[in-house]
């Protein structure tokens, strides 16, 4: 029962697992569920006031990141370094 819980879970929600360079230089890794972001919406990209400057109004976006108990997170998309989709059997706590 818990598998196939899992799998629609997985099918509903997907999951994304990727390695991100941190401020500090430092690597962590990080599972977000369901970027819009990734999927094209610009609804939760963001910007700052110097990319603004040079005309650039997409430098990151945001997502609940499942490892910060479903907290909204920022994330550059030049820091991230490796990019998966959580398998459809895979369990992530």
């Amino acid at each position: 029962m818990k598998f196939i819980k899992n799998i629609l879970s997985n099918l509903i929600r997907p999951k994304f697992r990727f390695i991100y360079t941190k401020k500090n230089g430092e690597q962590g890794i990080y599972i977000i569920t369901n970027p819009t972001a990734l999927k094209g919406s610009l609804k939760t990209t963001f910007s700052n006031v110097i990319s603004r400057a040079g005309g650039d109004h997409n430098i990151g976006f945001r997502a609940k990141c499942l490892n910060r108990n479903g907290q909204v997170r920022s994330f550059y998309y030049k820091k991230i370094q490796d990019l998966h989709r959580v398998g459809l059997t895979e369990e992530v706590a």
